[in-house]
């Protein structure tokens, strides 16, 4: 269970993560 939860919450980071390289990749190439 807590390898899980742990396994979940690094999942989540990385969403945000992947988010915002897509955020910064977009401000870049419409530079």
């Amino acid at each position: 269970l807590e390898v899980r939860s742990a396994a979940v919450k690094s999942l989540g980071e990385l969403d945000i993560f992947l988010a915002w390289i897509a955020k910064n990749h977009e401000v870049t190439s419409s530079a």
